[in-house]
């Protein structure tokens, strides 16, 4: 949420931290999201929030929703799309703009499995994909994600093999974004 203020009011984090009197390193580090306001005296934030005009509120906002573990976001995810079925699932998504918000957020495992998950089946149902997100579609995670049964496997035998047979059968519009997933719809 900073960059994009910053990047709103044309101010460098250089600047920033000059005029709001914040530690370069402290700013950069919020900014870059290696560091979060809870590590972050009220001072710091207050000084921020008054320079930017944000409440300190929705400063912290990100900081304030819990974010579950990606093996969970990924089960419940499948669980909605069969408890909704293929096309009332495309609409939730669409409707919530959760794609776009996880995005937003910095967080990209979900924002890329939605999407994946959403390109899948569309084109499964012969439904044309959703434009706005093709500069999305150009990026993708930097470390492959696998499922934590297969994670479990590969440091069990303590080999690449269960990763490799993983990837192999993944569906390839989520290997796209490095992400593997085999089955969206066999879920407990």
């Amino acid at each position: 949420m900073i960059k994009d203020e910053l990047k709103k009011r044309n101010l460098s984090i250089y600047k920033c931290s000059k005029m709001a009197n914040i530690p370069y390193t402290t700013l950069l580090e919020l900014v870059n999201n290696k560091s979060c306001f809870e590590n972050c005296s009220i001072k710091t934030i207050s000084k921020l929030s008054a320079l930017l005009n944000i409440s300190i509120s929705d400063l912290i906002s990100n900081e304030l929703e819990y974010r579950m573990p990606f093996e969970e976001f990924r089960s419940e995810t499948c669980h909605k799309l069969k408890s909704l079925g293929d096309i009332k699932f495309i609409k939730y998504i669409y409707e919530n703009n959760l794609i776009l918000n996880y995005y937003n957020k910095s967080w990209y495992e979900e924002s890329f499995y939605l999407l994946a998950l959403i390109d899948y089946i569309s084109e499964k149902n012969c439904i044309p994909v959703a434009k706005e997100y093709n500069f999305i579609r150009n990026q993708k995670l930097k470390n492959t994600v696998y499922p934590r049964d297969t994670n479990l496997l590969s440091t069990l035998n303590n080999s690449a093999k269960a990763k490799k047979e993983a990837q192999k059968n993944a569906i390839p519009t989520f290997l796209k974004y490095n992400i593997v997933e085999t089955n969206v719809y066999n879920v407990e």
